[in-house]
């Protein structure tokens, strides 16, 4: 397991401010992902994506010491990131033959719900990032690599007993519930997301 994903964001928030770089190496790793998501999914280039990462990881830097919500920087991190890809988006669109009628990019181009539902995704996986490895596997088996269960697959992938998966699914569930509670994510939207 990434040790990395144990420490909350306020813990390598401080230590960032401290000068520790493989804090800030940690928070990088933890959250290229999700910021490379949002120009990524607008369609924008390679390079733009690039450039969106680095408008937004820049921006991250030079406010990392007044976030008022260091608990839970996905959201931060996501609305700059998602207003950065809007300005890249309106850069393209500066340089590109349009009719005059085109308008700019919306800034609805990604939805709110969108938007929520990659930050719990986001979430849910760093939660399964601190799960055992067998818990962490099953879970993501179930509910990530395929839409239909197939158990007898699954067993045999992971080496359990086909009649255990129900069983060690539902302890599995009731631990990751417990880790995303703590994380601040309410019990009753967490089978929403991973139906």
């Amino acid at each position: 397991m990434n040790q990395s994903w144990e420490k909350t964001d306020a813990y390598l928030v401080k230590q960032c401010l401290s000068g520790n770089s493989r804090a800030w190496a940690s928070l990088m790793d933890r959250y290229k992902r999700l910021i490379y998501h949002f120009p990524a999914r607008a369609g924008l280039s390679s390079e733009d994506c690039d450039e969106v990462f680095q408008e937004t990881v820049l921006a991250f830097y030079k406010q990392l010491d007044r976030i008022e919500r260091v608990d839970d920087l996905s959201y931060w991190l996501s609305k700059v990131a998602q207003r950065n890809t809007w300005k890249a988006i309106n850069r393209n669109l500066k340089y590109a033959e349009l009719p005059a009628t085109y308008d700019v990019a919306d800034p609805g181009l990604i939805a709110e719900e969108d938007l929520e539902l990659k930050i719990q995704q986001f979430k849910i996986r760093r939660g399964l990032n601190q799960m055992n490895k067998r818990c962490r596997d099953l879970l993501w088996s179930l509910f990530f690599e395929t839409k239909d269960s197939d158990y007898k697959k699954i067993a045999k992938e992971l080496g359990i007993a086909m009649g255990s998966i129900g069983p060690t699914r539902n302890r599995c569930l009731a631990k990751l519930k417990k880790i995303l509670e703590k994380m601040g994510i309410d019990e009753k939207n967490v089978s929403k997301w991973l139906s």
